[in-house]
């Protein structure tokens, strides 16, 4: 008698604990007060401006060990940060091509992995008026130092050229791009019918 009433205890107590074990689980599920959940920080213009610049930086950075590790010896670094070479010509500081003038190229285009993205030569050269059509901003500078003739090695950070957008197919979002050009004389033969050839 004794043995059974003892089995009949411990059956009540564990049928307790599992009822209250299943209705502490309800509670908590049910009517426990929940976490709040913080809300997401939004991304102030300070912040994105000390990323972007970390990010100019750190590129800047990479593209110093670049032309080191490639034994460049006289180069010029603008204020964005361009960095870039005269291998053949007169040599001049002075900006040689005005705004609106046209520029003319055979060049190509290179990532960093050496991949050949564009190429314009013979027949068929780069053409487009210095601040005033749509190529990178890098384009553009290194037009005022081109003068024809000369032959240009230069790299290109991502903010001087496609950016964080990049050129879909072509250049990945905020990639440094390799440039060899040879500035070449505006002439009739040359000049575009329909308006500027140059790369968005």
């Amino acid at each position: 008698m004794a043995r059974r009433i003892q089995r009949k205890g411990l059956a009540w107590a564990w049928g307790t604990l599992l009822v209250a074990g299943a209705a502490f689980v309800v509670w908590k599920r049910h009517f426990a007060p929940q976490e709040e959940i913080p809300p997401r920080k939004s991304v102030s213009q300070e912040e994105l401006m000390a990323f972007q610049k970390q990010q100019v930086e750190a590129q800047s950075r990479w593209m110093d060990s670049v032309v080191n590790r490639w034994g460049w010896q006289d180069f010029y670094r603008s204020e964005a940060g361009l960095l870039w070479r005269r291998v053949e010509g007169i040599g001049t500081d002075s900006i040689v091509c005005a705004e609106g003038e046209w520029v003319v190229w055979d060049m190509e285009a290179r990532l960093a992995d050496s991949t050949v993205f564009m190429r314009w030569e013979g027949d068929q050269p780069l053409r487009f008026r210095r601040l005033r059509d749509e190529v990178p901003r890098g384009f553009h500078a290194l037009a005022g130092w081109a003068q024809p003739g000369d032959s240009i090695e230069a790299l290109i950070p991502s903010h001087e050229g496609w950016g964080l957008t990049g050129w879909p197919g072509k250049v990945p979002q905020d990639a440094v791009v390799f440039l060899r050009l040879r500035a070449r004389s505006m002439t009739p033969a040359l000049m575009p019918q329909v308006g500027p050839q140059s790369p968005q």
